[in-house]
């Protein structure tokens, strides 16, 4: 997560409504926020059974911090 667009992201309430949207939508089981390089990052532990689910969480928070956060699936 960028910090400065994770910034804007908070003054302009944006990312409030992209977690609550994956809180209650995706219900993870699981979830960690750390350090990596010096930016903030998190895990995000899902039980999804359609690939486009996961998706549209993915599409949600590029769009939220600019192309550079990505879902992984395992």
């Amino acid at each position: 997560m960028p910090v400065k667009s994770e910034n804007n992201a908070i003054t302009d309430k944006s990312m409030p409504r992209v977690f609550n949207d994956l809180i209650t939508t995706a219900n993870p089981e699981s979830s960690c926020f750390y350090l990596e390089d010096g930016k903030r990052a998190a895990i995000f532990v899902l039980k999804q059974k359609r690939q486009y689910h996961v998706m549209t969480f993915n599409k949600n928070f590029s769009l939220l911090w600019g192309r550079k956060s990505g879902l992984l699936r395992c």
